[in-house]
């Protein structure tokens, strides 16, 4: 069951009201600020909600470069490494998901996740898989799992 997701993205402008209203499945959303004056948003879905820190942008080179060394350290083809390490290369924010579900509702979340990315263009980590914004996994774990 997904406790925490991590999305990154190549164009933060995409990360606002535009988005969450466009996206039928958030019924709602709130911004906030924490206690150490990180930025981000809650989202309410009909089967729980996310609470997303954005990570501040000087401690996003050193996050990416061990995001990189984790890619590197899967067997990946050299088309699929090169890929995926391009997808990376060209990330501008992080966001830090916290999600709160029951297990019942886990294929939901699951969906909303990829749903989500594809959104966002983006590249998405959770059950130590990496998802690119088309679904498919890139590498991890899931990455040669059967399809259900």
């Amino acid at each position: 069951m997904p406790k925490n997701a991590s999305f990154y993205i190549s164009d933060p402008s995409m990360i606002g009201t535009r988005l969450f209203n466009e996206i039928d499945f958030i019924e709602s959303y709130k911004q906030h600020a924490n206690k150490n004056d990180a930025a981000g948003f809650t989202l309410k879905m009909p089967w729980g909600q996310i609470d997303v820190d954005i990570m501040p942008a000087k401690a996003l080179p050193h996050h990416l470069k061990g995001f990189e060394g984790y890619i590197k350290d899967q067997r990946l083809s050299k088309e699929d490494l090169l890929y995926t390490l391009t997808r990376l290369h060209n990330v501008r924010m992080c966001l830090g998901c916290e999600i709160t579900h029951t297990p019942e509702t886990e294929k939901e979340v699951v969906d909303f996740l990829v749903r989500f990315n594809s959104h966002l263009n983006g590249l998405v980590l959770f059950y130590n898989s990496v998802f690119d914004w088309t679904g498919d996994v890139l590498c991890g774990p899931l990455k040669d799992a059967p399809k259900s």
